[in-house]
């Protein structure tokens, strides 16, 4: 085999086993945190389609509550020294509704019972799912009585202990007064206040704009007693306040459909973003310091709350970031994965007798797009893809953006994809265009020298060193590179970063899920022409006609970029035939939007490839008739070394 097919296969291997790391990377760091949990898994995503109001919502499949002292939760009760019952989950619902959202706040605690977006953020996605409903934000854990609420954790529950001894776990658990919903100044507001426990009481107000997805949540604390009350636990933590558990409601009964292993914990602190994954039964995972903002992430959603700090920096306060699994989100069921509680918690907090102190949170519930974060402020943005290196972040967000700015003239994501390649291809056309040019007075050259490659192959066939010696001889002698043939590749190489990052953009982002184009339901996913109604390894269940049309227009491409030599020995055919199907195969169930690309890409190198050859020709043709007819005698092979035997 000669030694640019050598080069060529090396640099291929390369190239593939490069693209195939860095589309496996995250998915590999998915399944390991599965694997950490036991193999469980959950299933796909579903919507409450109850209807909100001011009265109670009935129970669910699944519901949802708390963490501490689950067992003491349900336990007919009343509060110390007051005529306050405990009372189960959920008591009266109070709903605020903006046009992004539907809140339902439980007066029980005063927590978030429902958090449904009724605009996803993304009108493909919300097709794709077939509801008007919305999504639900808020986890439900299975229960074992279909009437009851099982203990779990609520978002944005409040907590605190009073000398690490005291504990106020309960008004979570007791009805809060509520001056009902009061909309003003495009905002829609309401407050609740607990009744007093041991001289402590707490209000919320919750205050959500009309319009966007950030909103606040203003914590007071207030003393009623003739001392000061010091608020702190064994860990030295002040107030706390919750998320959990987890983010967005799916159908566990279901087979799961990936979106689980996108779980997980995620923080900002000292300008970087960091993740955490909690494992039940396992130690919480923590954090200290200047926290900018907490949450939860899913796939396509991430709800983060951002405690406000004053603007003279030595007034700031240091936070204490928590993930875990609470024991009772741990309940054993087939296709159910436990979901983790984030907690925000202050440092130590003096109450001053007579006195209140609040606390102002940014609260954001929405998709996870670039534009909408930003505009949130807080540096909220940086959650996207956040689990990858720099530069490449730099490019799956550049790609996000300029596919979306695309898409508002295209209409269409499959357009804006083939729009986006063109783009590409024009960007690296003079590179391309020298590329070829170099690879065919590559292709010629070995073709001259080709006897005498034939020859010292056939002279030197017992001896390897000598042989290769001898070759390189030659090349040297007729000016050649042997590694002319990885120039051709530079094109490829500089397109890697685009395949890579479109991967990323189709699976990821949540634009594209849904977004259908020709026969295609789903660019996110495989093509999918029709079901093969059996499983087949490598294949699937579908048919995907995309990944052959690539290895066809990749053959073809192969092909023509050869049409310019003289002759093709079997090993070239071999390998023109073989690579394309080796990519066909690599890449058969890749997202559909990302082998709309390849096959576009295809189609314009095969455009490209021959118009040069054609250039190439008339140039050829011109040089030789303006060249004199000399007939210039081949050199005889080089000689073997003295004293080697034949």
């Amino acid at each position: 085999m000669e030694r640019r097919w050598l080069v060529f296969i090396l640099a291929s291997f390369v190239v593939i086993q490069i693209f195939s790391v860095f589309m496996a990377r995250e998915d590999v760091k998915r399944r390991k945190a599965l694997a950490a949990l036991g193999g469980q898994t959950t299933g796909t995503m579903t919507y409450d389609i109850r209807t909100t109001g001011t009265a109670a919502i009935q129970p669910a499949e699944t519901v949802t509550t708390r963490p501490v002292a689950a067992a003491e939760a349900f336990r007919p009760r009343t509060l110390e020294n007051t005529s306050v019952t405990i009372t189960a989950h959920p008591g009266e619902i109070t709903t605020m509704t903006t046009s992004k959202y539907v809140v339902g706040i439980d007066h029980v605690g005063a927590v978030v019972h429902s958090w449904r977006l009724t605009d996803p953020g993304s009108e493909s996605f919300r097709e794709s799912r077939d509801s008007t409903a919305g999504v639900e934000m808020v986890r439900r854990i299975p229960s074992d009585d279909p009437e009851a609420y099982a203990p779990q954790t609520w978002p944005l529950e409040v907590s605190f202990r009073e000398a690490a001894t005291q504990g106020y776990e309960d008004l979570n658990l007791v009805p809060w007064k509520s001056d009902g919903v009061k909309k003003e100044n495009k905002r829609v507001r309401v407050r609740f206040e607990s009744p007093a426990m041991k001289d402590v009481r707490v209000a919320k107000i919750y205050d959500l704009p009309e319009d966007k997805y950030f909103s606040t949540l203003k914590v007071t604390l207030s003393n009623d007693s003739n001392s000061t009350i010091s608020l702190y636990d064994d860990t030295n933590r002040g107030v706390i306040l919750r998320w959990g558990p987890g983010l967005v409601e799916r159908n566990w009964h279901e087979k799961s459909g990936g979106e689980e292993a996108y779980d997980g914990a995620v923080y900002r602190m000292d300008g970087r973003v960091l993740a955490a994954s909690p494992v039940p039964e396992k130690p919480p995972i923590e954090a200290d310091g200047r926290i900018e903002w907490a949450g939860v992430e899913a796939k396509f959603f991430t709800a983060l709350l951002v405690p406000f700090q004053p603007d003279d920096a030595a007034k700031r306060l240091a936070y204490n970031f928590r993930a875990l699994v609470p024991g009772a989100h741990n309940v054993k069921r087939e296709n159910f994965r436990p979901p983790l509680t984030i907690e925000l918690a202050t440092g130590r907090v003096e109450l001053a007798p007579k006195s209140s102190r609040t606390f102002e949170y940014g609260v954001y519930v929405g998709p996870k797009k670039f534009k909408i974060l930003a505009d949130a402020k807080n540096d909220l943005q940086s959650v996207l893809f956040h689990n990858s290196w720099g530069f490449m972040r730099a490019i799956y967000l550049f790609l996000t953006d300029l596919l979306g700015w695309i898409h508002g003239f295209a209409r269409n994501y499959g357009i804006a994809i083939i729009f986006l390649t063109i783009l590409v291809r024009l960007v690296v056309f003079p590179l391309t265009q020298h590329s070829i040019r170099i690879q065919a007075k590559t292709m010629a050259e070995q073709a001259r020298v080709k006897p005498y490659i034939d020859a010292i192959n056939e002279k030197y066939k017992d001896d390897p060193q000598e042989k290769n010696r001898q070759v390189w001889k030659v090349y040297q002698e007729h000016g050649i590179s042997p590694f002319g043939a990885l120039r051709g590749c530079v094109p490829m190489l500089l397109q890697m970063p685009v395949f890579i990052g479109l991967y990323r953009v189709c699976n990821d982002t949540i634009d594209l899920q849904g977004a259908s184009f020709l026969w295609m339901h789903d660019l996110s996913v495989a093509d999918r022409l029709f079901p093969l109604g059996l499983t087949l390894p490598i294949v699937g269940s579908y048919f995907n006609l995309l990944p052959i049309l690539m290895g066809l227009t990749q053959m073809i491409a192969t092909k023509i970029s050869m049409a310019r030599l003289k002759t093709m020995d079997p090993t070239q055919k071999q390998m023109m035939y073989m690579m394309p199907v080796m990519l066909m195969v690599m890449l058969y169930t890749m997202p559909a939007g990302l082998m709309i690309y390849w096959n576009a890409s295809n189609i314009w190198q095969i455009f490209q490839t021959m118009l040069t050859n054609r250039q190439l020709d008339r140039e050829e043709a011109k040089h030789a008739a303006n060249a004199p007819a000399i007939a210039v005698p081949l050199p005889a092979p080089p000689p073997a070394r003295k004293g080697r035997k034949k």
